[in-house]
């Protein structure tokens, strides 16, 4: 299914095709730019962003058919027969903190079991966006399911976790990591 962060992409593509329209439930107040009412929404909202979808009539499904932005399966055990290790994600790319600690052990667990389903070790997770304030009952979760490493993105935070380790996101704005122009 495609990230609901990369729906929200593609609405305010097609706003911009279509401007003056407004879904209704969307509120916007006056000299409020429909594109930054669009960019704010959550993981949250997924209900209304695919209502506001379907008001634009874009078709998500059809999208992932067509463009394929994602790697298939098959790419995926093609890679791992060339030496890589898959590792996981998330089930749905939200953000942990909004979640409850058993909805972010679901997210993990679901993510981590269908990479396995795949016949496939899972020995990695990266936290999706930050790690920050993730509780160790989840961290203790992610080592019930044999998982040896996981990943945040808090730059150069030094853990409390053993095995937790921050990686360097080189796409947000106020990383410290130069960028690659």
């Amino acid at each position: 299914r495609l990230m609901w962060r990369h729906k929200i992409s593609l609405l305010i593509e097609r706003s911009r095709e279509l401007p003056g329209r407004v879904h209704p439930q969307v509120n916007l107040r006056p000299k409020e730019n429909l594109q930054e009412k669009l960019s704010g929404l959550k993981f949250a909202d997924e209900d209304l962003i695919d209502d506001i979808a379907k008001f634009f009539e874009v078709d998500f499904d059809n999208y992932l058919r067509t463009a394929k932005p994602y790697l298939t399966t098959d790419e995926v055990l093609g890679l791992s027969r060339l030496g890589f290790a898959v590792g996981a994600h998330s089930d749905t790319h939200s953000y942990f903190q909004e979640m409850t600690v058993e909805d972010q052990k679901k997210e993990i667990s679901t993510c981590v079991g269908f990479i396995r389903n795949l016949g496939l070790p899972c020995r990695y997770f990266a936290f999706p966006f930050h790690d920050e304030g993730i509780p160790m009952q989840v961290f203790g979760h992610i080592r019930e399911l044999g998982i040896a490493l996981s990943f945040g993105t808090s730059e150069a935070r030094i853990d409390s976790v053993g095995f937790s380790y921050q990686r360097f996101s080189i796409d947000a704005c106020d990383s410290n990591v130069p960028q690659i122009m």
